[in-house]
């Protein structure tokens, strides 16, 4: 984002949550960064469930 990698809290796997906090330290509304967290959620849960 903005030239830099957004990092992974675990510091392996890129999760919804990492994405909305590089978001939110850019400075972006933290209100719309729940929707968009909550929208990235859904696909990984059916992508974990199928594993």
């Amino acid at each position: 984002m903005n030239g830099l990698s957004a990092q992974p809290a675990d510091g392996v796997i890129l999760m919804p949550a990492d994405l909305c906090a590089a978001l939110a330290a850019d400075g972006q509304d933290e209100a719309a960064l729940a929707g968009l967290a909550e929208a990235l959620e859904a696909p990984l849960e059916r992508m974990l469930e199928g594993a």
